[in-house]
C-alpha cells in the first residue's frame, strides 16, 4: 500500500488485525507531509498508537512533537505535574503514559533543540500573552517548559 491509502485506511476504514503490523511499520517511514495529515486528521478517541508512531518516525521533527503534545492535551499535565502523575488511574493510564513520555523526549531533545531566543508570543492573543507573562515572572512557568507555550519562529 502506498502512503496516502494507508492514511485513508486509519482514518475511514480502520485496520484489520491481519493488517496492522505492516501498517505500524509503514507509519514509521512515512514522509513528513504524511505525518502532517495524520496529525491534522486523526481521531483521538482511537487511542494512542497512532501518535506513538507517529512520535517515533524519524521524520517526526520539534514543531510536530509539540503540535502532538498539544492535541494530546499535555497542557494538562504542565498545569499540575504532581498531581497529573499522583492521579495516573487505570482508565487513563495509556493517556498519562503518552504524555508524560512525550514530554520527556521533548525536553531531552529527541525531536531537534530551538534557540531561546527564537521562541516567540506572537500567536499568542492579548490576554493569553499577558496571562502567559504574569505566570512566567511569578515563577509558575519554568524556562524548560516555554517551549510548549510559545511558538517557534519559522
Amino acid at each position: 500500500m502506498i502512503e496516502e491509502e494507508i492514511i485513508d485506511k486509519i482514518l475511514y476504514e480502520g485496520i484489520e488485525d491481519e493488517e496492522r503490523e505492516e501498517v505500524e511499520n509503514a507509519i514509521l517511514s512515512f514522509s513528513k507531509d504524511g505525518l502532517k495529515r495524520l496529525i491534522e486528521e486523526y481521531n483521538w478517541d482511537d487511542g494512542f498508537r497512532i501518535p506513538t508512531l507517529i512520535k517515533n518516525n524519524s521524520n517526526c521533527d520539534l514543531k510536530m512533537a509539540l503540535e502532538l503534545f498539544e492535541l494530546a492535551d499535555g497542557y494538562a499535565y504542565l498545569d499540575d505535574k504532581e498531581g497529573f502523575e499522583e492521579n495516573n488511574n487505570r482508565y487513563f493510564k495509556e493517556f498519562y503514559k503518552y504524555v508524560i513520555e512525550l514530554y520527556n523526549e521533548i525536553i531531552s531533545g529527541k525531536f531537534g533543540t530551538y534557540d531561546v531566543n527564537k521562541l516567540t508570543t506572537a500567536k499568542m492573543g492579548r490576554v493569553q500573552e499577558f496571562k502567559y507573562n504574569k505566570a512566567r515572572q511569578a515563577g509558575l512557568i519554568s524556562e524548560v517548559d516555554r517551549i510548549f507555550y510559545e511558538s517557534l519562529e519559522d
